[in-house]
This record gives structure tokens, C-alpha cells and sequence, in this order.
């Protein structure tokens, strides 16, 4: 199982960007995304290990 998934407006919203960055982080590969009858969406997983990647002490 996937687990919990947020959609793309969702993963905007809990890292604080747009969706245009959002879809430029997929492409990058920094998180991963899954496509659903045509739909995009992002486990919690990936955006809790993006999120971890990006911190800094």
C-alpha cells in the first residue's frame, strides 16, 4: 500500500510554494509523484523525505 496521498494544490500548501514549483520538483526528481487517472499526486512519505533533505543546521 501507498499510503495517505496530497494532491498537488495539498503539496503546495505543506511545503509553501506553488504548484508550479511543486510539478519543477517532480521533474527534478526531488519528489515522487504518481499519476491517477490523469491526476498527480505525491505520497506523504516522499514530501516528508523531501522536506528532510532540505534541512539545514
Amino acid at each position: 500500500m501507498i499510503g495517505p496521498l496530497y494532491t498537488v494544490k495539498e503539496t503546495g500548501l505543506v511545503l509553501r510554494t506553488s504548484r508550479t514549483t511543486v510539478y519543477r520538483l517532480m521533474k527534478a526528481g526531488e519528489i515522487e509523484g504518481v499519476r491517477i487517472k490523469g491526476s498527480r499526486r505525491f505520497t506523504v512519505r516522499s514530501v516528508e523525505q523531501y522536506v528532510a533533505s532540505q534541512v539545514t543546521e
